[in-house]
């Protein structure tokens, strides 16, 4: 299905939770449709399952908002371009994420996040036999915890490396990572 507004099928500019709901068949022409774009305020997503979109979810740039999931499940989003993504925030105040499920992302990556902050606890993150990129991507830094998840790499993967951090340059001020408590798998 084709979306009109060639964005997504939810579309955020304010405060909003999101608690359950399952977005599937956000296609658009600009190949970048999303199942929730976020435009600005702070989202709240649990206990909802996005699935075979262009993108999961698309998050707009908005020092001053954030995004926030928890119990969810981000299955076979993309297109296959290397640039959609199960998860993508741009430059956000946060991006927290925990007790989550990322997988099969068809390219991209399975959580790619330019927030200003970047938390992600206790999730799992499975390429499986996807054409994924990095399972996470944090490509201008900024302060990241990367805790207690188990984070998977399956063999048709794209890019050797499982998680990316300010490999874009432009690094946020006060850039720092903490990985701790994972277990990582290499396929």
């Amino acid at each position: 299905n084709w979306l009109s507004n060639d964005k997504g099928i939810l579309v955020t500019n304010t405060d909003v939770t999101i608690d359950p709901f399952s977005f599937s068949g956000a296609i658009g022409s600009s190949g970048n449709d999303a199942g929730v774009r976020y435009q600005g305020g702070d989202l709240v997503i649990t206990n909802s399952y996005f699935h075979d979109n262009q993108d999961g979810l698309l998050a707009n740039a908005d020092p001053n908002g954030s995004v926030t999931i928890k119990n969810s499940e981000f299955a076979n989003n993309g297109i296959g371009d290397g640039r959609t993504h199960n998860i993508y925030v741009n430059e956000i105040g946060s991006l927290n994420i925990s007790d989550s499920y990322f997988h099969d992302v068809a390219e991209g990556n399975e959580i790619k996040s330019r927030a200003y902050s970047t938390t992600v606890t206790n999730s799992r993150i499975f390429d499986n036999n996807s054409t994924s990129s990095y399972s996470i991507d944090i490509p201008n830094g900024g302060v990241a915890t990367i805790t207690g998840n188990t984070i998977e790499q399956g063999p048709n993967g794209h890019n050797s490396n499982i998680i990316s951090f300010g490999v874009e340059g432009n690094l946020h001020p006060n850039s720092s990572m903490t990985v701790s408590g994972n277990t990582f798998v290499n396929d």
